[in-house]
């Protein structure tokens, strides 16, 4: 049974040094969050090279593009026993936008040597055991999420491919170009086709949404309680 991480670890901010090493630990979780939504997936991480600079870092692709000049704050929290760890990653506007948790299939001694380099401090016996990325308040159906769902269930049943795109705070990054591989459920979660991913809405903050429709093009805006869009959806 899953009894909490108890050490919280403070990373040193030399992002970029750290997160081109983070390839070696493998499989993991990961998850890029703004107010409004939440994509998830698992596989391999992938190997980023920082500019010369180091403000920033992406893939070779530039499929993960990173401005780490936004990033204020990392944390490790840990439990050794279970060899569970989870990496959190806060930007300047105090968000936290990427999450990365190990899973049994992680090189846990490649852990350990990452967090040898870039542990600043650490407190101890912190107890955390529910994420607020699973909460209970995800599956409220939203009146206004259900008439995306159904507006963008329609093209993916006509052909089209639906492009997601999820912009994060504090403008660290954008995920973008991730295709649909199924309908979107009226809960806003939507499967992807890229690691096992997929988009789960936050019910609670879809304050609005725009959806265009003209002719052969389809979009859609989804916008938080601070009517700012968060959330972007385009057939293709």
């Amino acid at each position: 049974m899953h009894s909490g991480y108890k050490q919280t670890h403070i990373l040193k901010p030399t992002w970029s040094r750290m997160m081109h090493r983070l390839h070696t630990i493998g499989n993991v979780v990961q998850h890029f969050q703004n107010s409004l939504a939440t994509i998830s997936t698992e596989g391999d991480y992938p190997r980023l090279i920082p500019t010369a600079t180091e403000d920033r870092a992406s893939t070779l692709d530039g499929s993960q593009p990173w401005r780490l000049e936004t990033w204020q704050k990392g944390v490790v929290k840990v439990n050794a026993e279970l060899r569970q760890a989870q990496f959190s990653f806060t930007s300047t506007s105090g968000e936290v936008f990427h999450t990365i948790t190990l899973t049994p299939k992680s090189h846990w001694d490649c852990f350990e040597c990452i967090l040898k380099l870039f542990e600043s401090s650490r407190i101890k016996h912190t107890i955390d055991n529910e994420s607020s990325l699973h909460s209970a308040k995800n599956f409220i159906i939203n009146q206004q999420i259900a008439e995306v769902a159904k507006a963008v269930n329609r093209e993916i049943i006509q052909g089209k491919k639906i492009i997601c795109t999820l912009p994060l705070t504090g403008g660290s990054s954008s995920i973008c170009n991730l295709e649909a591989k199924s309908l979107m459920t009226q809960f806003g979660r939507i499967a992807l086709k890229e690691g096992n991913a997929h988009l789960q809405l936050d019910s609670t903050k879809v304050a609005d949404v725009e959806i265009e429709k003209c002719s052969n093009k389809f979009s859609a805006k989804l916008f938080n309680i601070k009517s700012k869009p968060m959330v972007y959806l385009e057939a293709v």
